[in-house]
């Protein structure tokens, strides 16, 4: 006679056929709203005659790219228990917005006094919106490079290695401020990088392995 509780928990632990379909569908309708939001958003950038003296533009505009950021990465977040993606996601992408309809381009060096918040506020608003955008990314890629499944399921690996990318474009950004970005610099900049994280891989063991 079979116990009723074996038979139960494996009748419970059966996937649903449905299940993976339904998965689908809702990732599917996520990325057709995101799509769609960034869409519209960038429509927006380009057509909508913005005002730098009103301050209801300055609003509006926070809050258009504060939504369209929150539908991005607010369910990445809560699927990857990424903690600080979607704040991140949320700065970089209303900062990254001002930078474009608002910040005039910079004619000087970053070394004039009057020029330096201009590279500083583009160069934190590339940071945080590349690093943000590039985290689920670099997790993506991630499960299938490597055959380790707890280097496959690392979210801390993908949260490095999408800073890494951050920061290297905001080195980028202040080397072109120093007006000191050539092809060689770029590329001992980029081996730094490739070389920092070939070093975190070797070294720093993920938690499953622990």
């Amino acid at each position: 006679m079979q116990n009723p509780r074996t038979t139960s928990s494996r009748i419970r632990a059966t996937p649903l056929p449905g299940n993976r379909s339904v998965a689908r569908s809702s990732v599917l309708l996520w990325i057709s709203f995101v799509g769609f939001g960034w869409l519209g958003m960038l429509a927006l950038l380009v057509v909508y005659p913005w005002s730098s003296t009103e301050r209801m533009h300055h609003w509006g505009l926070v809050v258009l790219a504060a939504t369209v950021a929150l539908g991005t990465f607010a369910p990445v977040e809560s699927v990857l228990r990424a903690n600080g993606l979607t704040i991140r996601g949320v700065l970089g992408t209303v900062l990254l917005t001002h930078v474009i309809v608002y910040m005039p381009v910079p004619s000087k060096s970053i070394l004039s006094l009057y020029e330096i918040p201009v590279y500083l506020i583009v160069a934190i608003a590339v940071f945080y919106s590349v690093g943000s955008f590039a985290m689920p990314v670099f997790y993506a890629i991630g499960k299938r490079v490597f055959q380790k499944r707890s280097r496959r399921h690392d979210t801390r690996r993908a949260w490095r290695q999408s800073t890494e990318l951050g920061a290297f474009l905001f080195g980028c950004v202040i080397l072109v401020g120093l007006r000191a970005f050539t092809p060689m610099l770029a590329g001992l900049w980029v081996m730094m990088v490739v070389f920092a994280e070939y070093i975190f891989l070797s070294y720093i063991e993920p938690p499953g392995e622990r």
